[in-house]
């Protein structure tokens, strides 16, 4: 399939039209997700010493958290379902509300979307439209969109 709900948002990072989407770019492995967020937390640490990484996923699994704390054992990982410090879960939080994790995803630093997504897409656009704001906006497997990763994946 060559465009999936709002990957159209991909496009301009398309050299060529891909025949299918890269599987990595649909549902990013954790490998994938790890390596993005590094580079984040290394490009960001220039600015900050002290990071906190809100995470807003439906891909909510323990290994997960428990994977970054490794990488990543100084930095607070904050989801809608709750806060992680050290693989330990410091608050749990009641409910998930989509108007905050619209709020804190377009006026964060740093903001790493899933091109496919529909609520990366009015963040992504948010994002646009207040770019006079010098914040970075990459999708999880965009490099696998350049013209020598394209494959018939899906």
């Amino acid at each position: 399939m060559g465009t999936l709900f709002s990957s159209q948002q991909c496009s301009n990072l398309l050299e060529t039209k891909p025949k299918a989407l890269p599987y990595e770019l649909c549902m990013p492995s954790e490998d994938t997700i790890i390596s993005y967020i590094g580079n984040a937390i290394q490009k960001l640490r220039s600015i900050t010493k002290r990071l906190a990484v809100y995470i807003s996923t439906d891909y909510d699994t323990p290994n997960l958290w428990l994977n970054l704390n490794a990488n990543f054992p100084n930095i607070d990982f904050v989801t809608p379902k709750a806060t992680y410090s050290n693989s330990t879960k410091l608050v749990e939080h009641n409910q998930r509300d989509p108007i905050i994790d619209l709020h804190l995803m377009a006026n964060s630093n740093y903001f790493i979307g899933n091109c496919i997504s529909s609520f990366t897409a009015f963040v992504s656009r948010m994002r646009k439209a207040n770019s006079s704001l010098e914040k970075t906006t990459v999708f999880f497997g965009d490099h696998l969109l350049k013209p020598n990763h394209l494959l018939d994946e899906l």
